[in-house]
């Protein structure tokens, strides 16, 4: 992660010189210098990766935020270019630019990935994460009595609110407001509990997933393969909890489909996960007829 830090460090020089008062000439020129070779340093490191015939890695990113670092304004508005001289400042000016251009240019090829080597890469980092022994899923359908097709609709819902909310999809483009029209909250609301609190940017990441989902019948089907892309795309973005947060969702997104195709194969619901024990009702009735009768009869 060497290579990201000189980014970093790039930034953090220049935002420390502009909460500062320098009047010193020497100084300012020592900045400017220091500051050039920096950028020199990024540029050439810049330029191999982007020469290199081997494909990129997301999790070795150059470039952290790509909206942000390929922004010319990001870099170029910092006092230090006024208070520079005038041709120094031109000169680094111009090297700034040649850095965004070519973290531009690098950020066009990670990007373009195609949808099978981003899914291998999503199933290798499935392989690492050892999932808890029981997912909420199970342990939600553990306390059932039994499981109808109404409740699997409802927590496939409430599944895929969370995931929403922990903001997987925040690094997506800005959703259309024809694309936020088509997103049915009301309907979505009613399959959720009355007392769960969701962002305020809910609508918004709702219209976003469904660039990558469709129904069928009662499933809610996700279309993998682009999701694992995006994730591949914005994984330098995307924190430890979003990544485990999408592994979580594909694992038991499965199991719930899973369920729901044992119930439209079986007429009847399926069992909780209790074995064969006996209902509360039966277990009650029993109970009842081992009782001694009254004096009354009764």
């Amino acid at each position: 992660m060497a290579k990201l830090n000189q980014l970093r460090t790039l930034e953090q020089m220049l935002r420390t010189y502009d909460s500062m008062t320098i009047d010193d000439a020497n100084v300012i020129q020592l900045q400017g210098v220091c500051v050039e070779r920096l950028v020199d340093d990024i540029t050439k490191r810049l330029d191999r990766l982007r020469e290199s015939k081997t494909r990129l890695s997301c999790r070795n990113v150059l470039v952290a935020n790509y909206e942000t670092m390929t922004d010319a304004r990001h870099w170029l508005g910092s006092r230090l270019f006024s208070d520079l001289p005038k041709e120094e400042s031109k000169v680094l000016k111009e090297k700034m630019e040649l850095m965004v251009y070519l973290m531009t240019a690098l950020m066009l090829k990670i990007m373009d990935v195609d949808a099978d080597y981003a899914d291998t890469f999503f199933c290798k980092l499935k392989e690492s994460y050892k999932r808890k022994r029981i997912t909420n899923y199970e342990l939600w359908k553990a306390q059932l009595p039994e499981v109808t097709m109404e409740l699997l609709t409802r927590f496939q819902t409430e599944l895929t609110a969370d995931m929403l909310a922990m903001g997987v999809l925040k690094y997506d483009l800005k959703p259309s407001h024809e694309e936020v029209e088509q997103v049915q909250l009301e309907k979505v609301l009613r399959k959720l509990p009355h007392d769960k609190k969701y962002p305020e940017d809910f609508t918004e990441e709702c219209a976003k997933l469904r660039r990558y989902s469709h129904w069928d019948g009662e499933q809610f089907c996700v279309d993998y393969q682009l999701l694992r892309k995006y994730m591949f795309q914005h994984f330098g973005e995307m924190t430890s909890e979003q990544h485990v947060a999408l592994f979580e969702y594909d694992v038991q997104m499965r199991m719930i489909h899973e369920d729901m195709k044992r119930m439209k194969e079986e007429p009847t619901p399926i069992p909780s996960q209790r074995g064969g024990e006996p209902k509360c009702t039966e277990l009650l009735c029993l109970q009842y007829e081992k009782l001694p009768l009254s004096a009354n009869g009764a």
